[in-house]
């Protein structure tokens, strides 16, 4: 009879360690889910070029969360947490794939016509320039 009495313990001591781990795992994908803001997923977003973005977002759409992650550290060179917080924030936020920024955005670049340099007096000066002894042919 005293053998009973050590398998209960066991069984009990089993399921509590069961039930904590469970509730430590969602704990940590709580995290997760409250990590994966909009804010986040335009981040992680702007991180792919545009193959891995069309990557991640398939397997997303399949439901191969553990790939998706793979394929975003892959590319990224992201942790794997990093990795797991972006994926989750790029399924919960969808974001297009935005491309690399057009150098002209800031304003550094006129959107102004640059005009004929002929005409508008920018080569002024330079009447004189090619013309003489030096175009003649060498080495005769």
């Amino acid at each position: 009879m005293d053998y009973l009495w050590w398998i209960f313990v066991a069984v009990a001591v089993a399921g509590l360690v069961f039930m904590l781990v469970r509730r430590g795992r969602g704990a940590v994908a709580q995290g997760i889910e409250d990590s994966a803001s909009p804010d986040f997923a335009r981040e992680a977003s702007a991180k792919l070029d545009a193959d891995a973005h069309r990557q991640v977002y398939a397997c997303i759409a399949q439901g191969r969360q553990r790939e998706a992650v793979e394929t975003y550290q892959k590319a990224t060179k992201a942790t794997l947490f990093e990795s797991t917080v972006a994926v989750a924030a790029l399924a919960k936020h969808p974001q297009q794939h935005q491309g690399p920024a057009a150098p002209w955005a800031d304003g550094a670049f006129s959107s102004e016509p640059l005009g004929d340099p002929f005409t508008d007096g920018r080569l002024d000066g330079l009447e004189g320039f090619g013309k003489g002894d030096d175009d003649a042919p060498r080495g005769r």
